[in-house]
C-alpha cells in the first residue's frame, strides 16, 4: 500500500491495462470496489482516457471525499492531449487549483530571477 502511494497510479494506463488497474486497489481513499469501478468507468471515455485530475469530480468520477483522499496518489497522463504536468505528481489538486500555490511559486521564482538579471547588469 505505501508503494503505491510513494509512487502513484496513472488513471489512463491502469484503466487500459488490466496488470496495471490491480494498483488502483492500494490507493488511499479508493479499495477494491471504488477502484475497480473507477477503472471501469475511465476505460470507456473516449480520447485515450482522461485529460486532468480535476475531470475526476468534475465527471462526477469520484466523490468530493473520496477525491479529496485519493487525488494525492493519482496520477493522470494522456497522450492524446495536453495535459498538466502537475497532474502527473504527487501535489495534491487543491495545491494547485484552489490555493494556486504552485502559480505563486512560479512567479516568485520568475521575479528573482529577473532581479537577478537586473543586478547582473548595474
Amino acid at each position: 500500500i505505501t508503494s503505491v502511494n510513494d509512487v502513484g497510479v496513472d488513471v489512463n494506463l491502469a484503466a487500459m491495462h488490466t496488470h496495471r488497474a490491480s494498483m488502483l486497489a492500494f490507493v488511499c481513499g479508493l479499495g477494491p470496489v471504488k477502484a475497480h469501478a473507477l477503472q471501469q468507468v475511465v476505460s470507456r471515455l473516449k480520447d485515450g482516457g482522461l485529460e486532468s485530475r480535476a475531470a475526476l469530480s468534475e465527471k462526477n468520477l469520484l466523490k468530493p471525499k473520496v477525491f479529496a483522499n485519493a487525488a494525492g496518489f493519482l496520477r493522470v497522463l494522456n497522450k492524446n492531449k495536453f495535459v498538466n504536468p502537475i497532474d502527473d505528481t504527487r501535489i495534491h489538486p487543491e495545491a494547485y487549483l484552489k490555493h494556486n500555490w504552485a502559480q505563486q511559486i512560479c512567479f516568485q521564482v520568475n521575479d528573482e530571477l529577473m532581479n537577478e538579471d537586473e543586478e547582473q547588469f548595474y
